[in-house]
């Protein structure tokens, strides 16, 4: 298997991404724990989402339904150490992660089973929140450029959202292409992107 080092980011969080043909596009996140994260991948113009929050499915004038698994409250395992931040997903303390999986794809489609599958992985230690994405796809298929920052939505790109005040009304955004490109800005939940925030990545 082939993967190249996209990229770290310190400071709050850090962000990995890395490519391999059995095991392709993978990322790995760390911020400071609060709020509820929503996790996303779009790859080749196919966009998969979940939130940690009950509001993917909802039927015609009701209220959302959601399968068990992912209606209960996720339940984040207190890492004994922190992760190395290498993007690769190999060390042991992953396997103490609790794991989500089966996202809804949502475009194309409509809340639909996804094209192909993505794992998120989540911990935490006494001072951060440590997300790790596992996207599986063809490596020929992988879509990568050299944009300028926060002009990575023409690519396959990873993310996560923080609602840190918990209102689901407003959210920070943290995305990265495979080639380590960084998104970053706030969002709201009348489709409102502001991407004049930039944290600093390394």
């Amino acid at each position: 298997m082939k993967s190249s080092l996209l990229t770290v980011a310190t400071i709050i969080f850090c962000l990995t991404a890395v490519y391999s043909q059995t095991q392709p596009p993978q990322s790995t996140a760390t911020a400071t724990p609060s709020g509820s994260p929503e996790v996303k991948t779009v790859d080749s113009g196919i966009a998969t989402t979940v939130s940690t929050s009950a509001s993917n499915v909802k039927p015609a004038g009701g209220k959302p339904v959601l399968p068990p698994e992912k209606a209960n409250p996720v339940k984040l395992p207190r890492f004994a150490k922190p992760p190395v931040i290498d993007g690769k997903i190999d060390d042991e303390v992953w396997k103490n992660a609790v794991v989500l999986k089966d996202f809804y794809q949502i475009e194309p489609g409509d809340n639909i089973a996804p094209s192909k599958p993505t794992e998120v992985m989540l911990g935490y230690d006494e001072r951060f929140l440590y997300v790790a994405f596992h996207c599986y796809d063809e490596p020929d298929r992988v879509r990568a450029n050299i944009p300028k920052r926060d002009d990575i939505f023409n690519d396959d790109y990873v993310g996560i959202l923080f609602d840190t005040f918990n209102d689901q009304r407003k959210a920070y955004e943290f995305d990265l292409n495979p080639l380590g490109i960084q998104a970053d800005g706030t969002g709201n939940t009348g489709g409102n992107e502001d991407f004049s925030l930039d944290v600093v990545f390394h």
